[in-house]
């Protein structure tokens, strides 16, 4: 990896739930690794004259593990140095995602590889979903409908849209993911794990329609973390380090995920 680009890492946990108001500050970057001469791209990239290429991971905490796993595959699949541009920020919620991208433009506009996650706290969730993710308190959060998602999907979108335009709509690979669930377990032993998982279903199925309508690819962590049934428990699995975040294996597990689709550039809308 030719740099890593560190931000700023608040407070982690589940959809920004252990956050001071869900806020996240806007990245403070320092650059580490070994800085190598530009060189010219291999042919046949899908970023032709690129070299290195740019991989702006924006998420929060579920990216941790993934994103330096992502950008080593990057660099060996496309044959060219990539850099790390890191926006994981724990706690991030989607709402937070447009001010950071209006505070570095240049930086969107130099990213030819972006992948955007932000957690749906104050971001247009409807609020009895966190019964699902309060430790102390897991309950029902009731009936969960795509439509609940509107809002928060449409933010998704939104930003998607600014990329491209801050892309001059050039060549650009965008990957939007949805959240893993490590509480499997304990909505099985309080009972709740159908109407819970109905709601992170939902809101997944909100996002893929997101990517989809705005030039994006959309790859579920979900799917990922929790097998294609949903039902997989992510501890039992491995694939969580602590009670929420990813594990090395959970991070390489979801990186192998999003270079599965490839790193063919999208479409603008």
């Amino acid at each position: 990896m030719r740099a890593i680009t560190i931000a700023v890492l608040g407070c982690a946990l589940l959809l920004g739930t252990g956050c001071a108001g869900g806020t996240a500050p806007p990245p403070s970057t320092t650059t580490t690794g070994e800085q190598t001469a530009t060189t010219a791209s291999p042919a046949g990239t899908p970023f032709p004259g690129e070299n290195p290429v740019h991989l702006l991971y924006i998420s929060d905490s579920g990216g941790w593990e993934t994103a330096e796993a992502y950008a080593a595959i990057a660099e060996e699949q496309l044959g060219v140095d990539v850099e790390l541009v890191d926006w994981r920020v724990g706690g991030l919620p989607l709402r937070n995602v447009p001010a950071l991208i209006a505070a570095n433009p240049d930086v969107v506009a130099h990213a030819e590889i972006v992948v955007v996650f932000g957690s749906p706290a104050h971001s247009g969730a409807k609020m009895d979903q966190y019964v699902c993710v309060d430790h102390d308190g897991l309950g029902d959060p009731g009936v969960y409908t795509v439509a609940d998602w509107d809002p928060y999907a449409a933010l998704a979108g939104d930003i998607v849209d600014s990329i491209w335009e801050l892309r001059d709509r050039k060549p650009t690979a965008i990957r939007m993911t949805d959240a893993y669930i490590p509480l499997t377990a304990d909505w099985e032993e309080h009972g709740v794990f159908e109407p819970c998982m109905t709601s992170f279903e939902t809101m997944s199925e909100a996002l893929q329609g997101a990517a989809e309508a705005h030039g994006a690819t959309f790859v579920s962590s979900l799917d990922t973390y929790n097998g294609p049934d949903h039902r997989r428990d992510a501890r039992a699995a491995g694939l969580i380090a602590d009670e929420i975040h990813p594990s090395a294996a959970g991070g390489k597990a979801m990186a192998e995920a999003l270079a599965a689709v490839g790193f063919q550039p999208g479409s603008a809308p």
